[in-house]
C-alpha cells in the first residue's frame, strides 16, 4: 500500500494539477492526503474522480484554520472516518489481505496555542488506541537542531523538547525517511534561507511490526510547494543499482550507484573516484560504497542489482585468502548480511542509470559524492526505467 502526503500550499491552479498528476502517475498511491489547500473541495468538480479518487473526507478552510483532504481509491481500499477536527482526520483503513488499521492525517496549526490543543486530543486518542496506528502529516515543529538549517539562530529549545515529549506520550515511533531530510523551506535566498523537517510519519509499535518491516517513507523533492511530499510505502521493495567504469584494465576508475523505489523513482545516488585500478576492483567498490550508505542510513532489506557477475560472486561467496580484494570483500559481505540485503544479477540494459553515473564525470576526483537529486543528464534513463518498472508490476 502507498500513501501520498503533501502540504501543497494552495490548490486549484493548473500548475498544482499538473504537479499532482505527475506525482500520482509516478507513485500510484491508494490514499492521498493534501493540506493547506486554500480552496474548497467542491471547487474541483470531478477532477479527483477522474484521477481515480472517488471517495473523500474533507476539512475545508475556515479562515486560516483547517484544510485537510483525505482521498482514497475505492477500487483498492476502503476508509471509514471516525473523527474530524481542523487539525486532523482519524480514519480506519480496510484493504483486502491486510489487517485493519488507523490513519491519523495531521495538519498541526502553526499557532503554538492551537497546536497544543491538537496534542492534547492526540494523547487522549493514543490512550485508547488498541489498533495499528499511523500518524502522518505536517506537524509544524521539529525535534532538535539536526532538523533545522538556518543562519538565523533559534534558541527555542523548550519547543523542540516539548514536541519530543508529546511524541513519547503518544507512544509513537518516528519512521524516518529516505531522500532529502529537511521537508520545508522559506524559499529565501542566501543567508536568509531556513529549512526544517516539519513533515513526518510516525506509528505505534503494532503498525510498524505489521506493515513497515519491508516498508519505507520517502521524502520527495520539492516542486510546486515549499513542502516536500512524503510517500509511505508499507511493503515497497527498494533496489540499489551500482556500476564501475575503468578506462583501461587497469586504468583510471570511477563508480556510481542509485537507490530507487519499486516504480523506479530516484531516492538517492552516489558517485566517486577510485584512482588507478582494475575493472573488477572498481565494481567491488561500487557495491561497497552503496552498502556503507545503506548502513549509515539504518536501512535494510534492499535488493542490490549488478551486471558484473564476478564482483557479485566475490561479495556473496567471499574472496580467497591470497586475493588482493579480501579486506574490501569481507567488509562488503559484512554490510550485506548486517543490513539483510540481497544481491542479484541484471542484464546490462537494466543497469544503464548506474552506468551513466559511473561515467558522468570523467575528470572529477572526489572519493565519494552523495546525490540527493538525479543529475539532469540521466533523467531520460530514469524515466525509461520507471516505465519498465510499471510494466513489470502490472504483469506481476
Amino acid at each position: 500500500m502507498k500513501i501520498l502526503i503533501w502540504n501543497c500550499r494552495r490548490t486549484g491552479n493548473n500548475t498544482f494539477k499538473r504537479n499532482l498528476r505527475e506525482l500520482l502517475r509516478a507513485h500510484k498511491p491508494e490514499i492521498l492526503v493534501l493540506m493547506e489547500t486554500k480552496v474548497t473541495f467542491s471547487s474541483f468538480g470531478n477532477f479527483f474522480n477522474n484521477l481515480g479518487f472517488s471517495a473523500s473526507t474533507v476539512v475545508d478552510p475556515i479562515g486560516r484554520m483547517g484544510e485537510i483532504w483525505l482521498l482514497w481509491d475505492t477500487a483498492h481500499v476502503n476508509v471509514h472516518t471516525s473523527s474530524v477536527s481542523n487539525q486532523y482526520i482519524h480514519a480506519t483503513i480496510h484493504k483486502e489481505d491486510y489487517e485493519e488499521w488507523v490513519l491519523s492525517a495531521v495538519y498541526a496549526s502553526p499557532n503554538p496555542v492551537t497546536r497544543e490543543i491538537f496534542w492534547e486530543e492526540l494523547e487522549r486518542t493514543a490512550t485508547n488506541m488498541n489498533q495499528a496506528w499511523l500518524v502522518a502529516g505536517d506537524f509544524n515543529n521539529f525535534t532538535d537542531h539536526s532538523e533545522r538549517r538556518s543562519f538565523t539562530p533559534n534558541h527555542n529549545f523548550t519547543r523542540a523538547q516539548r514536541f519530543r515529549e508529546r511524541i513519547n506520550n503518544c507512544n509513537l515511533i518516528d519512521l524516518g525517511s529516505v531522500g532529502p531530510r529537511l521537508t520545508w523551506t522559506n524559499n529565501r535566498q542566501g543567508l536568509a534561507n531556513t529549512m526544517e523537517r516539519l513533515d513526518r510519519a510516525m506509528s505505534n509499535a503494532q503498525w510498524r511490526t505489521l506493515f513497515f518491516l519491508e516498508g519505507t517513507v520517502r521524502t520527495l523533492p520539492r516542486t510546486y510547494s515549499d513542502h516536500s511530499p512524503l510517500v509511505v510505502f508499507t511493503q515497497g521493495k527498494l533496489k540499489l543499482n551500482t556500476d564501475g567504469c575503468s578506462r583501461g584494465d587497469p586504468g583510471q576508475s570511477h563508480y556510481g550507484g542509485l537507490l530507487r523505489d519499486e516504480v523506479g523513482s530516484w531516492v538517492w545516488g552516489f558517485q566517486g573516484y577510485l584512482g588507478h585500478c582494475t575493472s573488477l576492483e572498481v565494481e567491488i567498490w561500487g557495491i561497497y560504497r552503496g552498502l556503507t550508505i545503506i548502513m549509515q542510513k539504518g536501512m535494510s532489506n534492499i535488493t542490490i542489482e549488478r551486471d558484473f557477475q564476478a564482483a557479485m560472486d566475490l561479495i556473496r561467496d567471499g574472496a580467497a585468502s591470497s586475493s588482493p580484494f579480501r579486506a574490501i570483500v569481507e567488509d562488503a559481505n559484512f554490510f550485506l548480511n548486517r543490513c539483510q540485503c540481497s544481491i542479484q544479477h541484471v542484464p546490462r540494459e537494466g543497469n544503464q542509470s548506474a552506468n551513466a553515473l559511473a561515467n558522468l564525470e570523467a575528470n572529477q576526483q572526489e572519493h565519494l559524492i552523495y546525490l540527493e537529486d538525479p543529475p539532469s543528464s540521466i533523467l531520460s534513463l530514469l524515466i525509461t526505467d520507471m516505465v519498465h518498472a510499471s510494466v513489470n508490476s502490472r504483469r506481476d
